[in-house]
């Protein structure tokens, strides 16, 4: 009888070794095709990206055309145009923004005319300036033609103060003064000149 030594060696040898290399085979196989199954996933996150980021650019291109079409509308004293609304809707935003550059494109075309010409209230204007002061009034504590006081300058006209280097309405054109004058009627009407307002017959 053969020892038990002799007889694992036998069953060693009588394993074929085609069988040992397609097990190691099928081993590293699986092993490099592996990562493969990642690959659909990656596909779904990118196509998800790209409608994401759609959207993100629209509200971004949303928001940049009116902050335009707001600064133009206080420059030039036109209503300022209400906000968007930002929602998450590709379609949605795609209209409010062709909406938001219509308004700009018209906003731009009325800040090319006269104000005389543009401004329904401009001859109220001159009217009440004309019960008032001169546009280059400086008695305190109200300036220029329309009598502003420094509260109302700093409301309503920051950006004249700066532009003529802190200098109060009796140093700004008569336009400027009508301009910060019509901001303040978007908001309080002419409640701020009521004799004079009367006097003309707009209040």
């Amino acid at each position: 009888m053969r020892s038990l030594a002799a007889q694992l060696v036998a069953l060693a040898l009588a394993v074929p070794i085609s069988t040992v290399t397609s097990s190691h085979t099928h081993v590293r196989t699986s092993l490099v095709h592996s990562p493969k199954t990642a690959v659909p996933a990656v596909h779904h996150v990118r196509a998800g990206c790209a409608a994401y980021c759609q959207v993100r650019t629209l509200r971004r291109k949303l928001q940049s055309v009116h902050g335009r079409t707001v600064a133009l509308a206080r420059r030039v004293a036109l209503p300022v145009p209400p906000p968007p609304r930002l929602g998450w809707r590709r379609e949605s935003l795609r209209v409010q923004l062709s909406d938001q550059a219509r308004v700009l494109g018209r906003y731009r075309a009325q800040a090319r005319r006269p104000l005389r010409v543009r401004m329904a209230r401009f001859s109220a204007w001159v009217c009440i300036h004309r019960h008032e002061a001169a546009w280059n009034d400086t008695g305190d504590p109200y300036w220029g033609g329309l009598q502003m006081d420094r509260g109302f300058m700093r409301a309503y006209g920051p950006d004249m103060i700066a532009r003529h280097h802190g200098g109060l309405a009796d140093t700004w054109t008569p336009a400027e003064q009508i301009v910060v004058a019509e901001r303040a009627y978007y908001t309080r009407g002419f409640a701020p000149w009521p004799q004079t307002a009367r006097s003309c017959g707009v209040l």
